[in-house]
């Protein structure tokens, strides 16, 4: 819908730069690789919860950024 509308926009002077911006981290990442290996899925309990809160004081992953080429009218 963008593309169609700047496309759309004959007299009028546009620059459209794609950009991505996201953030990756899994909280229970170590967790995640055992179990996509093929081992059984621990079972939570209530105190995990507090594990996981203190999780989110730590470094928490990194921000991406990108960007494309422009695109001119």
């Amino acid at each position: 819908m963008t593309i169609r509308s700047f496309a759309s926009l004959s007299d009028v002077k546009v620059k459209l730069i794609p950009t991505y911006i996201g953030y990756k981290k899994i909280i229970e990442g170590n967790s995640y690789l055992s179990e996509l290996l093929g081992e059984e899925k621990k079972r939570e309990n209530f105190l995990d919860l507090f594990k996981t809160i203190k999780d989110f004081g730590n470094f928490f992953g990194q921000c991406l950024h990108k960007f494309w080429r422009a695109y001119r009218s």
